[in-house]
């Protein structure tokens, strides 16, 4: 069940329709309900949903490119994998459709630890070639030591870069009590009292 949110979705949704290149980093602790947002920003949109593991730097560039790869882009009729991160990261631009190009890459932190060289990839394709198109790119992790001090950090690439950062918050009690909308007052207080606002525990 999805509750609430409605505040992030027009985040999200005014950045999809804006006229400019987007560079999203949406972020928050563990079972704060990011993952279900996105897919439920996404469900109307032609998108590419990737969800990083905690796998070697090679494996997870097959994995990233047979995601990209199975949405029949022209460079699916030639390689099944793409070489380097930046061949892979760059061909969001072939994803079809006519609209914006919306890449979100979930539990990004685990993608760039596995490469501490994506960041620099991904600043170098945002200052010469993403920033220009009509793209929506959506970093999410739940490492939030990691987004504030190595992603967002002054002396890290792709600081400055983000054109929109979102640390996700949990659920107000208003919001919450959709969990539980049979259920009076009382009760709904004191769920939300135990669980915090947190969607995963409702």
């Amino acid at each position: 069940m999805f509750v609430g949110r409605k505040k992030e979705l027009d985040f999200l949704n005014e950045r999809y329709q804006s006229a400019k290149a987007e560079l999203i980093v949406l972020y928050g602790r563990r079972r704060i309900g990011k993952t279900e947002l996105l897919h439920q920003f996404a469900k109307d949109k032609q998108a590419v949903f990737y969800a990083c593991n905690e796998c070697t730097d090679d494996e997870q560039l097959a994995r990233f490119s047979r995601r990209m790869l199975a949405t029949g882009m022209p460079a699916s009729q030639y390689v099944n994998t793409f070489e380097t991160w930046e061949t892979a990261l760059k061909s969001m631009l072939e994803l079809p459709g006519d609209g914006k190009k919306l890449l979100i890459i979930d539990e990004f932190p685990y993608m760039a630890q596995g490469s501490r060289a994506i960041p620099s990839i991904l600043q170098n394709l945002w200052d010469h070639v993403l920033q220009r198109e009509h793209v929506m790119l959506v970093l999410c992790g739940s490492s939030i030591s990691f987004i504030e001090r190595d992603l967002l950090g002054e002396k890290n690439p792709l600081y400055g870069r983000a054109t929109g950062i979102y640390r996700l918050q949990p659920l107000s009690f208003r919001e919450s009590r959709g969990f539980f909308p049979h259920s009076s007052l009382q009760t709904q207080l004191t769920y939300y009292a135990i669980l915090g606002g947190i969607p995963h525990y409702s």
